[in-house]
């Protein structure tokens, strides 16, 4: 290739990112831009995860759930008799 050949670039003669070049013996080619805000990096990001309003609610909903059921859960263990009971001497029969 010699000096005085000027190329012009545009879509036919580009190759994006993630495409392969196949059946071609050699490439000769310039980086034009990469960097995060070229159209592909910027579609190259996941989607947000959307919820509903109501969805939003339960799940609070079951958080608050979830730490009052705790709450009984500790207040009963608080109160639980922890010595020893007395056993009965005579078992009851009845006549």
């Amino acid at each position: 290739m010699t000096t005085d050949n000027k190329l012009s670039l545009s879509n036919d003669n580009i190759l994006l990112r993630g495409m392969t070049l196949r059946n071609t013996p050699g490439v000769v080619g310039c980086v034009i831009y990469t960097g995060h805000d070229t159209k592909i990096q910027m579609n190259n990001a996941k989607a947000k995860y959307k919820s509903s309003k109501i969805m939003k609610k339960t799940n609070l909903q079951v958080i608050y759930i979830f730490i009052a059921d705790m709450l009984i859960s500790a207040i009963s263990a608080a109160f639980v008799p922890t010595g020893k009971s007395t056993p009965v001497k005579k078992p009851l029969t009845y006549r």
